[in-house]
C-alpha cells in the first residue's frame, strides 16, 4: 500500500480497514512488451475480480482494451497481462461498451497471481462476490462517501522481468454529481491527510494513468463491507475531478447495458 489518504472520523483501526478494503479486489493490468528478452512497458490500467451468483467476470475499462488493440496492431508480440499471469483479453472477452466505458471478461479459469498482494499489510485477493438477486447495486447519491483503489502508472516502476506497482486509493470523498451513465467526484486536496505528511507525492499526483477500471466502493457509515458502485474511468487534472462509470450498467451475466440508467 503506498501512502494511502483516509478518513479522519473513524477510529484509525477500522479507518485502516476501509482504505485497503478495495484493494483485495482488484488487480494491476499491464500491456507492453513483457518478454524475459524484451521487457517495454507501454501502459497499465486496473481491473477488479466480480462474482456474480457463481459466474465470475474480470472488469476494467474498455479503453485499457483499446490502447492495447491499438499496441498490438503495430506488434503482434505485446501482451495483456493480469497482474503477472498472461491473460487473452479477446477469448475471453463477454462485452464492451466505448460509450460507457466498460468491458467485462469471463474470469471462471483466470490464474490468480498474488505477488502484488503479497508486500506487508496488504490483503489477499480474492473475487468481490455478491449473489445474483442482490445485483445490480444501487446507484450511488450525490454527498454519499466513496472509497477507490488502484494501480497509477507513476508509481510503477521495472526492474528486470518483474513489475513492481504501489498501490493508491482515497476514502471518504463524497460524490458530487451524478448522471446517467457516470458519477463524479471533486477532489479537495486541502482535506487530505497521509501517514507520510504535506510531502506526501500523493497529494500532488495529478497524472493517474493506470488507475483506469479500478473499484470505486460506497462507505456506508454502519457497514464494514462497502457496496461495490463504479469503475473510475478517468481523471481530469485541469478541474480535478475523477470520473467513475455505475456498476450498475453491468447486468448479472457479464453484459453491458446499452441505454441509461434514469
Amino acid at each position: 500500500m503506498n501512502n494511502p489518504a483516509g478518513p479522519n472520523t473513524r477510529s484509525s483501526i477500522v479507518a485502516d480497514y476501509l482504505i485497503k478494503y478495495p484493494l483485495r479486489y482488484c488487480t494491476p493490468v499491464y500491456i507492453g512488451l513483457l518478454k524475459a528478452t524484451d521487457q517495454r512497458m507501454s501502459a497499465s490500467g486496473t481491473a477488479l475480480l466480480l462474482q456474480i451468483g457463481e459466474r465470475r467476470f474480470l472488469v476494467t475499462d474498455d479503453h485499457v482494451l483499446a490502447t492495447y488493440e491499438c499496441e498490438r496492431a503495430g506488434n503482434s508480440e505485446v501482451s495483456f497481462q493480469i497482474g503477472a499471469a498472461p491473460f487473452d483479453p479477446f477469448s475471453r472477452l463477454i462485452d464492451r461498451n466505448k460509450q460507457k466505458d466498460l468491458c467485462v471478461f469471463d474470469a471462471s479459469e483466470l490464474n490468480l497471481d498474488d505477488r502484488a498482494h503479497s508486500e506487508e499489510n496488504m490483503p489477499p485477493l480474492e473475487f468481490y462476490r455478491v449473489e445474483a438477486d442482490a445485483w445490480p447495486p444501487p446507484i450511488v447519491k450525490q454527498g454519499e462517501s466513496i472509497i477507490w483503489a488502484g494501480y497509477p502508472g507513476k508509481f510503477r516502476n521495472q526492474n528486470g522481468f518483474d513489475v513492481v506497482s504501489a498501490s493508491l486509493s482515497f476514502a471518504a470523498a463524497p460524490v458530487t454529481g451524478v448522471l446517467p451513465d457516470y458519477f463524479t467526484c471533486n477532489l479537495d486536496r486541502t482535506t487530505w491527510t497521509t501517514r507520510f505528511g504535506p510531502d506526501d507525492p500523493n497529494l500532488k499526483l495529478m497524472n493517474w494513468g493506470g488507475m483506469s477500471g479500478g473499484p470505486v466502493f460506497v462507505d456506508g457509515p454502519t457497514t464494514l463491507r462497502p457496496q461495490l458502485a463504479g469503475f473510475i474511468m478517468e481523471h481530469s487534472p485541469a478541474i480535478d475531478q475523477l470520473k467513475m462509470s455505475h456498476a450498475a450498467l453491468i447486468r448479472s451475466d457479464g453484459t453491458i447495458l446499452k441505454g441509461t440508467l434514469f
